[in-house]
């Protein structure tokens, strides 16, 4: 007992002389996880001093640890301490970059995002270079995780509008230098430049960029084409997109239709006004061409207020079911005030907004005291893709529209009524057959959207997504294909 602890004593202040374990002690273990031993070593199967270690029970004899002096150690250790330091301090910087260029690129202004293009990746390319030289694969796993891969993300996203960017400059030099057969070679290098981000885009689940991003491209090229006669297959790559904003336990849809048209289907709460207006401009949309109010209750309406109020609306079409609160009150103001054309929504007829899509109105201005019953729905079709937009219209409502011989048929359907059990019924599923389904939802005590819902869509097979879980949902459409970008 009395050795034990003198020797205990002796290597706590360093004097003992044996060999040098990595400090393993007898009621220790040392970085390698064993240590030597000093007592009763025979009746172990050890010699004293000999290196092992203790698993499950059992002793295990392994080669003790090759001993590392200092003047070797020490500059490995600096070396590698050093590569990691400045990899961390790069991707830092590279993070403050990310943040600048992810705020450029939501501002929709493609010049801009062209500026800052080559800055970035120069950037990333350095964060990559001081990676490589850190020792050890899960240390560079996990630098490439946390300062590469979002930053790859943002270049992916951009790397094909900013090549259509350069390369439309490039075409717009040839026409000033009037080599026009050089321009329109250049332009089929356009055409089989967006042929091939459509497709990695859609296979990489890409976010789709601020559609102003497109539009100014779009325009460009189609002056461009003008001014070398050719014409061709712009048409081809048009887009309609339906954003699906959230607004809280209400309802507000944006629809930007193949040729830039913008239709707004409600607006939510009027306190969730200002959250739309921020949306569109966020979008560079400061007008909308139509303003659909499905029907006047104030989780559907009140948002259009400061809409009608803060920015040009071309026209309202309403559902004619008169309501009495002060916020239909403020809504029919404004459209009076500011002279806005309106017009009272007709089952059956079709909405003349853009010459590439169809617009019919299914259901509108109804007998029944039930505002939610009024409710205007649309089938928005563009080429293949149809979209079935329902208000807060009930399952009797859905029985009728499937009774007046209406194709419901769409790939997406706006659930009714925030996914009460009111609406969505197991027949209108059979005669929709929809494939995305977008619920309009927010906190609410209610128990929207309904567990019932829930699992008859699911039972259909149907991919569900609410604003509540995603917050804003834009789903696109080149006519055949849909994607959905959360």
């Amino acid at each position: 007992m009395k050795k034990t602890i003198i020797y205990s004593l002796l290597v706590s202040l360093s004097l003992f002389s044996g060999p040098s374990f990595a400090s393993a002690s007898p009621g220790g273990t040392d970085s390698n996880g064993g240590h030597v031993c000093h007592t009763n070593c025979s009746q172990y199967g050890l010699k004293t001093g000999e290196y092992h270690y203790h698993r499950d029970g059992k002793i295990v004899k392994v080669p003790a640890p090759k001993p590392s002096t200092s003047s070797t150690s020490k500059p490995a250790a600096s070396t590698s301490s050093l590569a990691y330091n400045e990899a961390v301090k790069q991707g830092e910087l590279l993070n403050s970059k990310l943040s600048e260029y992810n705020q450029v690129i939501n501002g929709g202004n493609i010049e801009k995002i062209n500026a800052l293009y080559d800055t970035f990746t120069k950037q990333l390319k350095n964060e990559e270079l001081k990676i490589g030289k850190v020792p050890g694969s899960t240390n560079r796993a996990k630098l490439n995780e946390k300062y590469v891969r979002p930053s790859k993300i943002a270049v992916e996203r951009t790397i094909y509008e900013v090549s259509q960017f350069r390369l439309l400059n490039i075409i717009n030099n040839l026409i000033e230098q009037k080599k026009v057969n050089e321009a329109k070679s250049k332009l089929q290098v356009l055409d089989r430049l967006k042929k091939r981000a459509v497709e990695i885009k859609r296979a990489g689940g890409y976010k789709v960029l601020p559609s102003t991003v497109d539009a100014v491209l779009r325009q460009k090229e189609s002056s461009l084409r003008a001014a070398t006669g050719n014409n061709g297959p712009i048409a081809a790559v048009k887009n309609m997109e339906v954003h699906f904003i959230d607004v809280g336990q209400g309802d507000s849809t944006l629809l930007i239709t193949p040729n830039r048209k913008t239709i707004l289907v409600d607006g939510g709460k009027e306190s969730a006004g200002d959250e739309v207006l921020a949306y569109l401009a966020k979008r560079g949309i400061n007008s909308i061409d139509v303003v659909v109010a499905t029907h006047p209750d104030a989780d559907h309406i009140g948002g259009l207020v400061p809409v009608l109020k803060n920015i040009k609306v071309s026209k309202v079409i309403d559902s004619g079911k008169v309501h009495t609160t002060q916020t239909y009150l403020n809504y029919l103001k404004l459209i009076d005030e500011k002279n806005i054309p309106m017009e009272i929504a007709k089952e059956g007829q079709k909405l003349n907004v853009d010459s590439d899509i169809t617009i019919q109105v299914l259901n509108a201005l109804h007998e029944s005291d039930d505002t939610n019953d009024s409710s205007i729905v649309l089938k928005v079709s563009y080429k293949q893709s149809d979209f079935l937009l329902t208000g807060d219209a009930g399952k009797n409502i859905e029985e009728e529209m499937i009774n007046d011989g209406y194709n419901l048929e769409a790939e997406v359907l706006k659930v009714g009524h925030h996914g009460s059990d009111t609406s969505t019924s197991e027949t209108l599923l059979q005669a929709v057959h929809p494939n995305i389904a977008a619920i309009s939802v927010g906190e609410n005590s209610y128990g929207h959207p309904s567990t019932s819902v829930v699992n008859l869509l699911k039972k259909y097979t149907v991919q569900i997504f609410t604003t509540k879980q995603y917050g804003d949902i834009l789903i696109t459409t080149d006519g055949s294909h849909i994607n959905v970008n959360k």
